[in-house]
């Protein structure tokens, strides 16, 4: 689930840009398909002219840290209202224009 270019709305709607819930079944991880997912999202958020994808997550054993720096995001310093630490995968934008 996504948030797509919404009016940011701290400390509610973090955003434009916020991948809100990734989930693949645990039959299925650590095969590549989360990986190729946040991929596909950045590239396609990228093309609408995002300089960032932003997500968060519990930390904690077996918890998703380690997934999102392996992919280039980067803790921003904030949590948020329930505890989850903020993250954030700086991009630049597409030279292909939205629309």
């Amino acid at each position: 689930m996504l948030r797509w270019g919404v009016e940011p709305e701290p400390p509610d709607l973090i955003g434009p840009w916020f991948l809100w819930k990734l989930i693949i079944d645990e039959s299925r991880q650590r095969l590549g398909y989360g990986a190729q997912a946040v991929r596909l999202v950045a590239d396609l958020v990228r093309r609408e002219g995002a300089t960032e994808l932003l997500t968060s997550y519990v930390e904690g054993d077996g918890g998703p840290a380690g997934f999102y720096a392996r992919l280039g995001f980067e803790p921003t310093g904030q949590v948020d209202g329930d505890g989850e630490v903020i993250v954030h995968l700086p991009m630049t934008p597409s030279s292909v224009q939205p629309g």
